[in-house]
């Protein structure tokens, strides 16, 4: 069968969209927040979600057996140029941009078949349960544990700085099943139904006010075996191409089309700013002018940093984690482009009231920072970068090569380790 011609999708898209998506000034999402991690985002990111699979138009990089449309990015660029003005499930960035391409990397046929096309009809969010307190960025330091017994895991411990734990089905939890062996080499990644007896989740109050991030306490939480995805003990293959995900989603590049990061930093922002300083009186407007075009300049590099990069992953010209330049540039040209917002709105940036007329720079300027923490930090990225990519020496780790049992570590009674199991 022959694929549609990129101007005949456009404006069947565009025809679709109009009779089908809400607009996002007239919405009656527009109070619900699709990029906020409650019961309502959720259940309304799901109705979108939905609509866009019912539509043909839900995963449109992912196989055609798995429920997606099979495209190319240059379809994926004409949706989000077409669904600028339209409200979207945002959300499910985490889903389709970092869990659906990892199943569909390490997962079971069987796997594949029953998560992935949940995830494109909007039936499932996902979430990651990677950190941990006290772990610092230290990943391979996991120290939940996944004890096997017969044909059932059980798995106790604590993870923290989970987007959306509390909305989601399933997790993705990176867990140790093996104490006597270098730390790398003796973690499993297992699919978590959410909930699960014995899993408490507790969401964490940010500065800003929102609680997007959440803290889950595992105790003898029993998963079977088959929900093991990839290799037993080669959990940190698995985590590494979800990072390697990951980067790419936010970085825009990835599985789940970028429209959230275009939104994030891109055009969106850059809008908002313009109209910023529509508001500045005449005479202050020559001084701002140098970091206005620097906004302009940030927003434009991005997606043609993202595209060069993807096609240099593509024909084998870099390896898969020059991902993290994208992920690099983006973190902390959204900062940047943050900041320069909170400099041009002056006074009425620095304080907001509930309804005030600065009301959303400052706040907006405390949420960015996140940007370069989530998803690994900007100083994480800097290492991959000069290891992985420039292939300069390593760091000095002095608990890679011995078994991970004899390695000291920050130890607290909320981890899984044998050492917290019986304090």
């Amino acid at each position: 069968m022959a694929i549609e011609d990129l101007q005949s999708f456009r404006m069947r898209l565009r025809e679709w969209l109009e009779e089908s998506m809400p607009r996002r000034e007239e919405s009656s999402y527009s109070g619900v927040g699709l990029t906020d991690w409650d019961a309502a985002g959720a259940a309304a990111a799901k109705i979108l979600q939905r609509k866009l699979y019912d539509g043909g138009f839900a995963g449109l990089l992912y196989p055609k057996e798995y429920g997606g449309q099979g495209l190319g990015r240059d379809y994926q660029a004409v949706f989000n140029e077409e669904a600028r003005d339209y409200e979207m499930p945002l959300i499910f960035s985490v889903s389709l941009g970092n869990v659906g391409p990892t199943i569909l990397d390490f997962g079971t046929e069987e796997q594949k078949q029953r998560y992935i096309p949940g995830i494109l009809r909007g039936d499932e969010l996902w979430v990651q349960y990677l950190s941990e307190p006290g772990g610092g960025s230290d990943l391979a330091g996991c120290s939940t544990t996944a004890a096997r017994d017969g044909d059932i895991y059980l798995i106790n411990g604590s993870k923290i700085w989970s987007t959306g734990a509390d909305a989601s089905e399933f997790a993705l939890c990176l867990a140790r099943t093996d104490w006597d062996v270098p730390k790398h080499r003796g973690l499993s990644m297992l699919i978590i139904p959410i909930p699960s007896e014995g899993m408490t989740i507790q969401p964490v109050i940010l500065s800003n006010g929102t609680n997007d991030f959440c803290q889950e306490f595992l105790d003898d939480v029993s998963i079977p075996v088959e929900n093991l995805l990839g290799e037993e003990n080669d959990g940190w293959t698995v985590a590494s191409r979800l990072l390697v995900h990951e980067r790419s989603m936010n970085g825009g590049t990835g599985l789940d089309g970028g429209l959230n990061r275009a939104r994030r930093s891109g055009s969106d922002t850059l809008a908002r700013v313009e109209e910023l300083v529509a508001s500045v009186a005449p005479e202050r407007r020559r001084d701002i002018e140098e970091i206005v075009g620097e906004a302009h300049k940030l927003s434009r590099m991005g997606p043609l940093l993202g595209n060069r990069i993807t096609e240099a992953i593509k024909s084998g010209e870099l390896n898969p984690q020059a991902s993290s330049i994208v992920k690099y540039f983006a973190s902390t040209s959204e900062f940047r482009i943050a900041e320069i917002a909170l400099i041009i709105a002056g006074e009425d940036g620095e304080m907001w009231e509930d309804e005030g007329s600065g009301s959303s720079w400052g706040e907006n300027w405390i949420a960015a920072r996140r940007s370069t923490v989530a998803g690994g930090t900007s100083e994480i990225q800097l290492n991959v970068i000069s290891e992985r990519v420039l292939g300069l020496p390593r760091d000095v780790g002095p608990d890679r090569d011995i078994p991970y049992r004899l390695a000291r570590r920050n130890v607290s009674t909320t981890d899984g380790s044998p050492e917290s199991r019986t304090a």
